[in-house]
């Protein structure tokens, strides 16, 4: 909403089905007013892609160079498919975690090689869950819900301490597993 309400461009690119729900949530019929002139639409998601692993990488490369999008939301899948299927910390899942890897390779590339990207790209990469064994549905057990969350771009330096610089809004959760109604 935030970025389309500005006029900046958005894309979407998964390779999760369900995340339909996005694009969805945010179309022409069920999307938003803007809140600010000038009015764009409700439709909030510019470019909005779904397929395979690899087919949301070469389209999302593809379309990022072409495009140079504001904002773009893009997931793949590879890891959370090979710990349900193989178990978190399998082979089959570290190959997976691997795969993303490269994924990543490939986009710091194409931000570094494009002169429009390179210097004005913010990238901040997490996961959705962490897991053990085949599932991650023990809310008490912080494997599932401790995960990785990194930045990467200008005006972030190497070593940030992300909660330092979102002082204001963010405070670090510590050791143990927050509600959703603390602070």
């Amino acid at each position: 909403d935030v970025a389309h309400d500005h006029s900046l461009s958005t894309a979407h690119y998964a390779s999760k089905s369900k995340f339909v729900l996005f694009d969805r949530s945010y179309d022409a019929t069920n999307g938003a007013a803007d809140a600010l002139p000038p009015h764009d639409g409700k439709d909030k998601i510019d470019t909005y892609f779904q397929s395979s692993p690899g087919g949301t990488h070469a389209a999302f490369l593809a379309g990022l160079a072409a495009n140079h999008f504001h904002y773009v939301f893009l997931h793949y899948s590879n890891p959370d498919d090979a710990g349900h299927s193989y178990g978190w910390g399998s082979a089959q899942w570290n190959q997976a975690v691997q795969t993303v890897d490269g994924y990543l390779e490939d986009l710091f590339a194409l931000v570094e090689g494009d002169p429009v990207l390179d210097g004005h790209t913010l990238i901040l990469l997490s996961a959705d869950h962490g897991g053990t064994g085949f599932d991650h549905s023990t809310a008490s057990n912080a494997a599932n819900y401790t995960i990785p969350f990194f930045t990467w771009g200008d005006g972030v330096a190497p070593g940030t301490d992300l909660y330092a610089l979102n002082a204001v809004t963010r405070l670090h959760p510590g050791t143990g597993r927050p509600s959703y109604t603390a602070p």
